[in-house]
């Protein structure tokens, strides 16, 4: 990802960027591209991931951010009202495509970053959390952005290989 993107996510989260990306990149934890882009090692993103799902596990706590398959699905089937931060769905494009309900994300109010990739949502978008700062979604299937779909607090967008022919159907203030 672009690093002012980051650096504005992260802000706007409560966070201190530029510090904090100054010093992984010292640490050799995150690389800093020509083209301004923020990278990391498979290794070490997937050494994070496990110390937050087990840090969650071992705590009695249910987790903060979700990116593992079976994980989501079953937190969105039980309808539950995990204090869930960020969210990952990344379906590959040999597998089918995944179909969800918008009322599944309608406790979900701490939602801040939510990407999915190869994945329908059907219902109202209006469930969608209204803390969005980053929204991926590759594959993008609809022609217009919903006009329930809160989009204030959206800080980046990233709707590669969408279907979306016109950002809004009606004109927005």
């Amino acid at each position: 990802m672009d690093r002012e993107d980051v650096t504005a996510i992260l802000k706007d989260c409560g966070h201190f960027p530029e510090i904090g990306i100054d010093i992984l990149v010292q640490q050799s934890l995150v690389t800093v591209d020509w083209k301004n882009k923020i990278g990391m090692h498979d290794l070490l993103r997937d050494m994070g991931r496990e110390i937050v799902r087990k840090k969650s596990i071992e705590g009695g706590k249910e987790p903060s951010r979700l990116w593992r398959y079976e994980d989501v699905l079953e937190l969105l089937k039980d309808n539950s009202t995990l204090d869930v931060k960020g969210l990952s769905i990344k379906m590959s494009r040999m597998d089918s495509k995944v179909y969800l309900e918008t009322k599944a994300f309608k406790k979900m109010d701490k939602l801040r970053l939510l990407q999915l990739s190869g994945v329908q949502l059907d219902g109202d978008y209006k469930y969608l959390s209204k803390e969005l700062k980053w929204l991926s979604w590759h594959g993008f299937p609809l022609k217009f952005i919903p006009a329930d779909f809160y989009q204030d607090n959206l800080l980046a967008v990233d709707l590669k290989y969408s279907y979306l022919e016109q950002v809004w159907k009606k004109s927005q203030v």
